[in-house]
């Protein structure tokens, strides 16, 4: 039995996946009119940057972004090479996932009426922890492998539907973006 969803008034993409199906997927979501924006360096690893005044001008400039677009792609831009020539692997790609966590619970908190969509399981972990989500109410998978969830966000229902980043066709995001918007 097909499941309804709600629908929402925009849709933010997190890509914290390393895959290139997920870049493929980015590219061809950015060619149908998302609006993508590639986080630097210090957006991606330094500690805290998001409650910095540069961080906290960056995110205001995104929540402007996102109320002009309403689909809008935050992606790490992080390549393999990148990662795996890190003296700290798994520190940078923790301080990754927690900064992309952070960046992604401010604007949900910013952007009322999006979705959210992540990519890459770290990425998903490290929203979760951001929001300090102990319980996920599962609906439904919206596409093969791609589910749709309810978490409770200051004290609101959101919606929010993740994906591991190696599979899926290039217009999976565009797809998902008709089902949720």
């Amino acid at each position: 039995q097909a499941v309804r969803l709600e629908t929402c008034g925009g849709l933010i993409v997190l890509n914290g996946s390393l895959n290139p199906v997920s870049g493929e997927q980015v590219r061809y979501a950015s060619e149908d009119g998302f609006t993508c924006i590639v986080l630097d360096e210090k957006q991606k690893l330094d500690r805290g940057y998001f409650r910095m005044a540069q961080g906290r001008s960056f995110l205001d400039g995104l929540t402007e972004a996102y109320h002009t677009s309403k689909r809008l792609i935050l992606s790490s831009g992080v390549s393999q090479n990148v990662i795996s020539e890190a003296e700290q692997l798994d520190e940078n790609r923790r301080r990754i996932s927690e900064n992309l966590g952070e960046l992604a619970a401010a604007l949900m908190r910013s952007c009322d009426d999006a979705a959210l969509f992540v990519v890459g399981g770290d990425t998903l972990m490290g929203f979760l922890n951001s929001v300090e989500c102990e319980q996920i109410e599962p609906i439904c998978e919206i596409q093969s492998g791609t589910v749709a969830f309810h978490i409770v966000l200051d004290g609101r229902k959101r919606l929010v539907a993740a994906k591991s980043g190696g599979f899926g066709g290039p217009d999976l995001l565009v797809n998902a973006a008709r089902q949720l918007l």
